[in-house]
């Protein structure tokens, strides 16, 4: 479901390489992603560096993503990212 202003997304890493040891995460916005092309500016949400984020007004509209760098058994440097399927709806 597209995701809505007031509650909490929660995304998963997992890796076929081993257990995921340490992640660090960073989440982002669009107000022009295009998903039909991939294309789109995005732009780091202040604050928000967890797992789970929770949407507020100011994502209204936006597509929103995130990116996790991780370590796992085979060692570090690896990405993972997500884009929500559609963009931030009102709760009402």
């Amino acid at each position: 479901t597209d995701p809505v202003v007031g509650e909490a997304l929660t995304a998963i890493v997992t890796d076929p390489d081993g257990g995921v040891e340490v992640e660090y995460w960073v989440w982002l916005r669009s107000e022009d992603y295009d998903p039909a092309t991939g294309d789109g500016h995005w732009r780091y949400i202040l604050g928000a560096g967890t797992n789970p984020y929770t949407p507020t007004e100011d994502d209204l509209g936006h597509y929103l993503r995130v990116m996790v760098a991780y370590i796992d058994a085979q060692g570090p440097e690896k990405w993972i990212d997500a884009i929500t399927v559609g963009p931030v709806g009102s709760s009402n």
